[in-house]
Parts: structure tokens; sequence; C-alpha cells
């Protein structure tokens, strides 16, 4: 999916396991802004957000109620473009 439905994005999709029950925090860090889309292996988007995290990066926490594949498409707010890292914490 292109979540923003732009023609123009340049996104980057990650796929990891996670495990049910379990609380994770994603966010990224570094210099660019950044808007986060998390979906489950149905391509069913099931949380978004841009600016909770450190400066103009985002932070999602999710709590999956069985283990599963998800997907989190990264883009790039206002054509902002830049290095990043993503981080995914197990709490």
């Amino acid at each position: 999916p292109n979540p923003d439905n732009s023609d123009y994005d340049d996104e980057d999709c990650f796929n990891f396991t996670l495990e049910g029950g379990t609380t994770y925090t994603i966010e990224t860090t570094g210099d660019v802004d950044t808007i986060g889309y998390l979906y489950n292996s149905d391509q069913t988007l099931l949380l978004s957000n841009s600016d909770s995290g450190t400066d103009s990066n985002f932070l999602i926490t999710y709590t999956p109620s069985s283990t599963g594949t998800y997907y989190l498409y990264v883009d790039d707010e206002n054509d902002s473009y830049g290095e990043y890292n993503v981080v995914i914490t197990a709490q």
C-alpha cells in the first residue's frame, strides 16, 4: 500500500515478527521528519503516528494479540530526506 496515496513518495517498508501479548515500542531516530504506518499481515492499517517521538520522529506503541508478521512503512513528511534508524523495543 501507499499509506498517504502520494504518487511521488520515497517510502521504506520493513517486515518483522511480533509476539502476541508483548508490548512493543516502534520508533525512528534521526534528523528526518518521519511518519510511521503499522500494518498486519492482511495489510490492514493498525496504527500510524507522526511526531510523538523525539524531535520530529514517530513513536508507535503496540501489543499484538497474536504472534505474526507485521509491516512498517516509513514515510518522510514534507518531502524531507535524510538518514534515520528504526528502533523496535520489547517492553
